[in-house]
């Protein structure tokens, strides 16, 4: 027997949605099957048939599920369209204004908008991220690239030359003639010198001439010596950066003399040669 709640629900016999029930089991094919081919969900296949869906929907939305199903089943899609017009009343304004289903529409709506944001900011982040990094990575270039061809000295030597004019710590004491950079007795003394621009110089190491002449523009030589060094007659002072067993002495920009004396007790800006 038929549940007495399911005979309330489906109507009189001659109904729309008896109708479309009876030819959807004429035609042999269940409510899920009907779903797949006209992609009306069950639910409202199963309230278009009780007769009940404009409890649901609003009536321009039942209109257009009740042509797609009847010309599914084969019935006279427009004839039925008549009857439930002639049937239900157009709507009012209120209820035209009214969300259909609820307020499920409604918060899809909220939910879509609410992922539209967070993309939008999720890209804004990513680009921004970027744009800081490549922004980073050019100042980087600059500084490497562009700031040494501006001052003309190349690979090494100009990374190195850069070192030293930044490193204020390696810099020579105002007003001091002597830098104290004691050097182990047993240790040889090595000095490294790189040039900004050409120099006349004569480097004497233990007594020997072991250069006497101009030391082009970026040069980079290394002398070595058991007891002292002493550079003498320099044409340009200010245009050496000296390196002695590892530690920067930079000259740019100071006026010092034309002799320098290397030791193991340090090196003397004024020595009496």
């Amino acid at each position: 027997m038929v549940p007495v709640k399911s005979e309330k629900r489906r109507g009189s016999a001659d109904s729309i949605g008896e109708r479309l029930r009876k030819a959807r089991e004429d035609k042999g094919v269940s409510v899920g099957e009907a779903h797949k081919i006209t992609k009306i969900h069950p639910s409202v296949i199963k309230a278009l048939e009780e007769d009940e869906l404009e409890h649901t929907l609003g009536k321009t939305y039942v209109k257009a599920f009740l042509k797609n199903y009847a010309n599914y089943l084969g019935l006279d899609a427009e004839e039925i369209l008549q009857e439930y017009i002639s049937k239900h009343p157009p709507e009012t304004e209120i209820q035209k204004g009214q969300p259909v289903l609820g307020k499920k529409p409604i918060s899809q709506k909220k939910n879509i908008r609410f992922s539209h944001t967070m993309i939008v900011t999720l890209a804004f982040i990513v680009w921004l991220s970027i744009l800081s990094f490549a922004t980073v990575k050019f100042i980087h270039y600059y500084k490497e690239v562009v700031m040494t061809k501006k001052t003309g000295l190349k690979g090494i030597f100009a990374k190195k030359a850069q070192e030293i004019s930044s490193n204020k710590s390696s810099s020579l004491a105002k007003g001091g003639k002597k830098e104290l950079i004691p050097i182990p007795k047993h240790q040889t003394i090595t000095l490294t010198i790189f040039t900004y621009k050409d120099v006349w110089l004569k480097v004497t190491q233990d007594g020997t001439v072991a250069f006497h002449g101009t030391l082009s523009k970026n040069s980079k030589e290394t002398w070595r010596a058991n007891k002292k060094i002493v550079l003498s007659e320099i044409g340009k002072p200010e245009m050496l950066a000296l390196n002695v067993n590892g530690k920067d002495i930079d000259f740019l920009g100071k006026r010092l003399g034309k002799n320098v004396l290397i030791t193991h007790e340090g090196i003397d800006l004024e020595p009496k040669l």
